[in-house]
């Protein structure tokens, strides 16, 4: 008995990671089922890399491990996810992923790519909450969109996205230091580009951010460089020594705020902007309106609020402008509008000033309608509501920071065009909504469920492939599962300016249909029977 109780306790011995490990990974000429502990025995793929095989599929990462990708050399990522980041580090000991920091391995810098596929890769991806990561020295793209610009179907094209770095439910202590972002999604300002083309974010946090740095990094040919828009908290966020370049919409993405940002929650220094212009007319000649134009459409007699921020030191103060002319008494960092009426629609934007400079914010265009055709049995919205479907703030003109600070641009809010419907529905098996058309006459109204859409957002739960039924009373009408990157479904949505769809691939649905006076119900199920979250759209074309 004593003899097997010490084999057993010798065994238990031999089993326990005694230290940290510095595993390597060669994509050109590692084999996963080498011990990944060396230069001469690299694995193929990273751990966490869903298309990994032997030990790298087995292998945990802990507190103070390094993953040394080989300098030089092209990871290409497949299918429909990166590599997924399941472990956390500790604050004294984190967990490393480095593209040949020291150069002692290979030429330059560890390079990223989904080879432009369709998938909506993110090149490292976190669904759950994680502590104490470094990346470091990593060059991340191209990642979706195309090489050269496609041919023009007569209306903009479908996103084809790429993503760096993305959490899903927040971070804490992550520092991102001396890596390149490039070719992310489209980078075209024509022709079939339209705004909901362009999409590709370096870094994406949903949920609460605590201690991210970001430190002499590059971005170009991205929509968003740094997203933050749908965190629930922002607390010191820093981006120092870093350059935003050309083609970019907006290099700091931040949910509607009014004032001056502290910053305590987020500080911007030491940056360099790129020629700014690429989205913005006259050089933007793609259709519709640019991305970096925000529209927003009310009905008259609803109130609305636009609120500025800016990243300034010291504190900033705010002018409001309509169609160019200041507005007199308006010199807070928000424009409040208790009932809208039409003359009110026009071009609004605000400028920003301390000591230190004057900046000007980019233009939201306010629309006003009288009244909408499209109504449903819910009560009317008190005030505008966002369309993010992370529940994002009320809509807002951005302010960007003097010029002596970040050089950074927080993009405007979102909002709900009242001419539609629009809900999220969480946790559903099957949800109905119901509208009436209050005119004999035809109209045509584009119908859409998005579920691996939000998927691609970052949100958890997402029902994975919803499909539509569309009843007029008791009679059956029309119905769709997969949307199938239909032409006439991406000028609709073009026409609208509407959250669009990951891709052609994606298996969220949608109905084009003309309907005359009547009421009519919506069926929105999943294939799964345990239900997910949706969001459903039903929106008149003008």
């Amino acid at each position: 008995m004593r003899t097997v109780l010490a084999l057993l306790l010798l065994v238990v011995g031999f089993a326990t990671r005694l230290g940290a490990i510095s595993y390597y990974v060669d994509f050109a000429g590692g084999a996963d089922n080498n011990h990944g502990t060396g230069t001469e025995v690299p694995w193929k793929h990273c751990p966490g890399d869903p298309a990994a095989a032997g030990r790298a599929a087995v292998c945990l990462l802990v507190p103070g491990d390094m993953v040394i990708f080989k300098g030089g050399v092209t990871y290409v990522l497949s299918g429909t996810a990166g590599i997924a980041l399941k472990w956390s580090g500790e604050s004294r000991n984190p967990i490393t992923y480095d593209g040949n920091s020291s150069g002692a391995w290979g030429d330059g810098r560890a390079k990223f790519s989904d080879n432009r596929g369709s998938g909506a890769i993110t090149a490292f991806a976190a669904a759950e909450l994680i502590r104490h990561l470094v990346f470091k020295s990593l060059e991340i793209g191209p990642m979706g969109g195309a090489a050269e610009l496609p041919a023009d179907p007569g209306a903009g094209v479908a996103a084809r996205y790429g993503g760096g770095i993305a959490f899903a439910l927040g971070c804490q202590g992550i520092a991102i230091n001396d890596c390149v972002f490039r070719d992310l999604g489209y980078a075209f300002n024509q022709k079939p580009m339209n705004a909901a083309s362009i999409a590709g974010t370096a870094v994406t946090v949903s949920g609460s951010v605590r201690e991210l740095t970001v430190t002499r990094c590059e971005f170009s040919r991205l929509a968003l460089g740094l997203d933050l828009a749908r965190a629930s908290l922002i607390s010191g966020v820093v981006v120092s020594d870093s350059t935003f370049g050309e083609a970019i919409v907006w290099p700091l993405n931040l949910a509607a705020m009014e004032g001056t940002l502290p910053s305590a929650m987020i500080s911007v220094r030491d940056t360099k902007r790129g020629e700014p212009g690429f989205f913005d007319e006259p050089k933007w000649t793609g259709h519709g309106p640019s991305p970096r134009l925000e529209q927003i459409t009310v009905t008259a007699g609803d109130p609305i609020t636009l609120a500025a921020s800016a990243l300034a030191s010291p504190a900033a103060t705010f002018t409001w402008f309509k169609n160019n002319a200041p507005i007199a008494n308006a010199s807070a960092a928000t424009l409040s509008f208790a009932s809208v009426t039409k003359s009110d629609e026009a071009t609004y934007t605000a400028v920003a000033t301390n000591t230190e400079g004057v900046a000007s914010s980019n233009a939201v265009v306010l629309l006003v309608t009288e009244r909408s055709l499209v109504t449903d049995d819910r009560p009317r919205p008190t005030e505008a509501s966002p369309v993010s479907p992370s529940a994002a703030p009320p809509p807002s003109v951005p302010v960007t920071p003097p010029p002596s600070g970040s050089g950074s641009q927080n993009p405007p809010g979102a909002s709900l065009d009242q001419l539609g419907i629009r809900t999220l529905a969480a946790d559903v098996a099957t949800a109905t909504m119901t509208f009436a058309v209050e005119n004999a006459s035809t109209r045509q109204v584009l119908i859409s469920a998005s579920g691996p859409t939000l998927a691609m957002l970052g949100l958890q739960g997402t029902l994975r492939d919803p499909q539509i039924e569309l009843f007029r009373g008791e009679e059956f009408l029309a119905s769709n599962d997969d949307w199938g990157g239909r032409n006439d479904i991406l000028a609709a949505a073009s026409r609208l300016g509407i959250f669009p769809f990951a891709s052609a691939e994606s298996k969220d649905a949608a109905l084009l249909v003309s309907l005359s006076g009547g009421d009519y119900r919506v069926i929105t199920k999943g294939a799964e029977p345990s239900g997910g979250l949706v969001l459903i759209e039903i929106r008149e074309l003008p």
